[in-house]
């Protein structure tokens, strides 16, 4: 009996010693998160968690480029060019769009034209490269609106544009302009449109080529607002 009670004394002992060590680590813990309550409440919100920025790493996917085009290798020997110096900026700019490809655009939008029912559409090389210079003009000078460059208020007007050729008539052209037959066109290429002018002017700038000892290389974005399959938005670009 005696010893029943020892060994009941002993166990009854040792869940008080537990119960009370429990209790201090309780009362300890309480006051560890208090303390960290009260100190998070005097720092207020300097030690505010911000978001882990990360880094943006781009990968390559395949696209829609031709086998052929995969595979072709320009040579490393560069022939002189075929071209003489201090051309004028007309001369130079034939140089890339030359008589083939502008006469190849005027049948193509003739035809383009003629599709739609326009039989009175008409165009030659000559109001192309006016069609064209007003473009390059209405970059310089951009208005909000394509034909405020015809209007008479003298803060829009430009003299050059109404003198190159008539609104009704750039207009015309701007609407029936086109690169490529639209009934021939690979449907597997997304810019089969426009490939003949990307073509010529690829040949043209391979055979104009200047070589100098320091080259110098950079992209160039231009800002597109339609729908197109080979549009892509790239974060961090401002277009």
């Amino acid at each position: 009996m005696r010893c029943y009670n020892c060994y009941w004394n002993d166990v009854i002992g040792m869940e008080e010693s537990d119960g009370a060590e429990d209790t201090a680590e309780e009362d300890n813990a309480e006051n560890n998160t208090q303390d960290t309550a009260d100190d998070i409440v005097e720092q207020g919100p300097q030690h505010k968690r911000t978001k882990k920025q990360v880094p943006y790493k781009p990968s390559w996917v395949k696209s829609d480029f031709k086998k052929a085009v995969r595979k072709e290798k320009f040579p490393w020997t560069i022939p002189p060019p075929k071209v003489k110096k201090h051309l004028s900026p007309v001369s130079l700019f034939e140089l890339f769009m030359t008589p083939e490809i502008m006469h190849r655009i005027c049948n193509e939008s003739k035809e383009y034209a003629a599709q739609k029912g326009h039989d009175n559409f008409d165009m030659d090389i000559t109001s192309l490269k006016l069609f064209l210079s007003i473009l390059l003009i209405s970059g310089y000078a951009p208005l909000p609106r394509r034909p405020m460059y015809w209007e008479t208020a003298r803060d829009v007007h430009n003299s050059m544009v109404s003198a190159a050729m008539s609104r009704n008539e750039f207009s015309s052209i701007m609407s029936n302009i086109h690169f490529a037959n639209n009934n021939k066109l690979d449907m597997t290429d997304r810019f089969a449109k426009v490939r003949p002018l990307i073509q010529s002017i690829n040949a043209a700038c391979l055979a104009n080529f200047q070589p100098e000892q320091i080259i110098s290389i950079n992209e160039s974005m231009i800002p597109y607002y339609g729908k197109h399959g080979a549009k892509q938005y790239i974060p961090g670009k401002p277009i």
